[in-house]
């Protein structure tokens, strides 16, 4: 049950970058460049294809890292 809860932590930066992409461009509040949606795509297509923990899945995980962070970002600061 622990590993479970702990190995499901991994797929919060793909759900808030999800969102945080979804809202930007439903409030048109961020210009969304066109890198950031096919990197948000790469790094889903990364997560979902290869094994947990291998290094094309940590790949993805830290492409979503870096999308979800960028969009925040995007959304908190006043352009």
């Amino acid at each position: 049950m622990e590993f479970a809860l702990w190995r499901s932590m991994f797929w919060i930066p793909p759900i808030a970058s999800t969102i945080m992409l979804v809202l930007g461009w439903r409030t048109h509040a961020i210009v969304v460049p066109r890198i950031v949606p096919v990197g948000w795509g790469i790094a889903l297509l990364f997560q979902g294809l290869a094994g947990l923990f291998s290094p094309l899945w940590v790949i993805g995980l830290v492409l979503q890292v870096i999308v979800a962070l960028y969009l925040a970002l995007k959304l908190a600061l006043p352009s």
